[in-house]
């Protein structure tokens, strides 16, 4: 759930920006998920279509505190995602499926359209592996043959697939708009404000 800031020099302008970790904790490399959508954009385009292999940047350790603790959220949790919001959860799903410790339980709640799911493959198949994972895909412009959510997640969304919320900590990640649905869905299902963390990320999650 941490992120580092990434130094560039593009066409002698020397920027910065930050990209959350989407690998698992505690390896000897990071992984940076970096998501290049249109024509928008100065440092991400640049990252996704012109960097070479074996290019060299210079970047920050990590921070933040979007991360899992346990002692405070529990072993019960439901991560709600948009968009590229699902990277930090991806670090923390691959950690706990790399642990030899029991991981706590987990209903991934992923938003977007259905070209741009990001790790989709990976996620079904750690769905499929592990009995502690569970994940509710919704579709922004879905295909006649999905089966699963559509739309833009929203509280009856959320309501539908969580049920009673009980004694879960709710980790939401994504878009100032997402971010703002959700915590006030999560509110209004009776969800204590401590048991609500949010990190916003990006600017659109349809």
């Amino acid at each position: 759930g941490q992120y580092v800031n990434l130094f560039v020099a593009i066409d002698g302008v020397r920027t910065s920006r930050p990209y959350s970790i989407s690998s698992a904790p505690g390896g000897q490399h990071i992984d940076l998920t970096v998501k290049a959508s249109g024509d928008g954009g100065f440092v991400a385009p640049y990252l996704a279509r012109k960097v070479e292999p074996l290019e060299k940047f210079v970047s920050s350790g990590p921070m933040g505190s979007f991360c899992y603790e346990p002692l405070i959220h529990g072993r019960d949790l439901v991560f709600i995602a948009a968009g590229s919001g699902i990277t930090p959860f991806m670090s923390t799903i691959r950690g706990f499926a790399s642990s030899r410790e029991q991981p706590p339980r987990i209903h991934l709640i992923y938003g977007s359209r259905e070209g741009d799911v990001i790790f989709r493959d990976e996620l079904e198949v750690l769905a499929s592996a592990h009995d502690w994972l569970e994940l509710s895909l919704v579709l922004s412009n879905s295909s006649r043959d999905w089966n699963g959510h559509r739309g833009r997640i929203d509280g009856a969304i959320i309501g539908d697939i969580v049920g009673l919320p009980g004694n879960r900590m709710f980790s939401v990640c994504g878009p100032d708009g997402l971010n703002r649905t959700a915590e006030h869905a999560l509110e209004s299902m009776g969800v204590e404000r401590h048991r609500i963390a949010r990190e916003m990320y990006g600017g659109s999650h349809d």
